[in-house]
């Protein structure tokens, strides 16, 4: 999940040319934006700390995906809903482009509302839903069924879609995924505790 630049970051942007230009974007839902060429005297006080507390969020926020991924690479965290406080858990992880699938992608297994849900993202695409098969077994399992399978194989292959291109493919490996879902249920049982 990608977030956008606020209007002030953009406002900053348009003020300073390359303040925000160069986004480096991390995967855990958030956009860290870089200071690249903008002469800080130009800045309004309002302005320099705006940037500030943007560095500051980031750098806790690289922090935290930082304490919450595995060895293996599955990041386990939850997240709260400010508005419904529905507890989700989850254990994702990313899977870098190859030559045979050029996209890449995250495989991505949560516990929301006491519910599972397995998907493959980023997915931008109205009306299409990711598909996850798990190397040895047919196409299509969902649910409780894909959770078995993957917790029983070693990798895979996962379509998703972005608009308004298309399909695309990666392939995924489950290595430490057991363990992540492991720590995945024990978590949301221990967030959800009195809820």
């Amino acid at each position: 999940m990608l977030q956008r630049p606020s209007d002030s970051e953009q406002a900053m942007t348009r003020k300073c040319g390359s303040l925000l230009n160069v986004p480096v974007v991390v995967r855990a839902s958030f956009v860290i934006a870089v200071s690249a060429g903008c002469a800080i005297g130009s800045l309004t006080p309002a302005e320099r700390e705006r940037i500030e507390a943007t560095r500051a969020r980031a750098a806790a926020t690289l922090e935290r995906v930082q304490r919450t991924t595995l060895p293996s690479g599955w990041r386990v965290d939850c997240i709260e809903d400010e508005l419904t406080l529905i507890v989700e858990c989850f254990a994702a992880k990313d899977f870098p482009s190859t030559t045979e699938y050029p996209s890449g992608g995250v495989v991505r297994v949560a516990i929301r509302g006491g519910r599972l849900h397995i998907t493959a993202e980023p997915h931008w695409f109205p009306g299409e839903q990711p598909t996850i098969r798990v190397d040895g077994f047919p196409c299509c399992a969902t649910g409780e069924r894909l959770l078995e399978q993957m917790l029983a194989g070693t990798g895979g292959v996962a379509q998703r879609y972005e608009w308004p291109d298309g399909a695309k493919r990666f392939r995924f490996d489950l290595a430490g995924f057991p363990e992540a879902y492991e720590r995945l249920v024990a978590l949301y049982a221990e967030r959800t505790k009195g809820h």
